[in-house]
């Protein structure tokens, strides 16, 4: 397993922008972004609570979601990194 911290990652997924970034999260709750082209980490995502569980891209807009162990599903703009929304999972 990778690793972009101390924890493992579990989650990866690379479509925003296409080909040029990847997003990883691991077990701790941090999600980075991680630039393909210079093979090197391109900065982070604050706000999850427990392992990151689940990773996901919008296709056409810099949207990423991001699920946590604590339950939250939150919204971020990959551009300005910030937190666009936040709800809890049934």
């Amino acid at each position: 397993m990778a690793s972009v911290s101390q924890a493992p990652v579990h989650h990866a997924r690379a479509p925003w922008p296409p080909g040029l970034r990847a997003w990883a999260g691991d077990s701790s709750g941090l999600v980075e972004a991680l630039d393909l082209r210079a093979a090197r980490l391109a900065g982070g995502i604050k706000g999850l609570t427990g392992g990151v569980r689940a990773l996901a891209c919008h296709p056409a807009l810099p949207v990423l979601a991001a699920v946590s162990l604590d339950r939250f599903l939150r919204l971020y703009d990959t551009q300005a990194r910030g937190r666009r929304a936040r709800g809890v999972l049934g």
